[in-house]
């Protein structure tokens, strides 16, 4: 089963680099955002590059319709792409989105290196997610 946006799907996974014991504070305002309009949302934390296969995993098993990653900064860039491209290489047809203060800052440079990425959300993406 391919994950194309199908009317009535309402599964989102919002995927931020998060360390042990600490939160991602913009991911979790866009998952609110989320599911004040009645999408449901899943927050999956990516620490390590050895919690890449899982997290993957666990995004397509959830069979979302829409991918959201938070590329915020350089130093965890490499990692949130990692994480597109595999899930991209395992059969993800839905929609990927990019957003944080990286992505909003080097859109166009993101969108043309990263062809796994179909969109980037500029600046708080709360309201522009639900439109997707």
């Amino acid at each position: 089963m391919t994950n194309q946006c199908l009317p009535g799907r309402r599964d989102v996974v919002l995927v931020a680099h998060e360390p042990p014991n600490s939160e991602h504070l913009g991911i979790r305002l866009v998952a609110a955002g989320l599911a004040e309009a009645g999408f449901r949302p899943r927050v999956l934390p990516l620490a390590t590059p050895s919690s890449l296969a899982a997290v993957v995993s666990e995004t397509l098993a959830a069979q979302p319709f829409l991918v959201g990653v938070s590329i915020s900064d350089p130093l965890v860039a490499p990692l949130l792409l990692a994480f597109v491209r595999l899930l991209r290489q395992r059969g993800f047809a839905g929609h990927i989105t990019a957003g944080g203060a990286l992505a909003t800052l080097e859109r166009g440079n993101l969108l043309a290196a990263h062809p796994a990425i179909d969109s980037v959300v500029r600046h708080a993406g709360e309201a522009s997610i639900v439109e997707l």
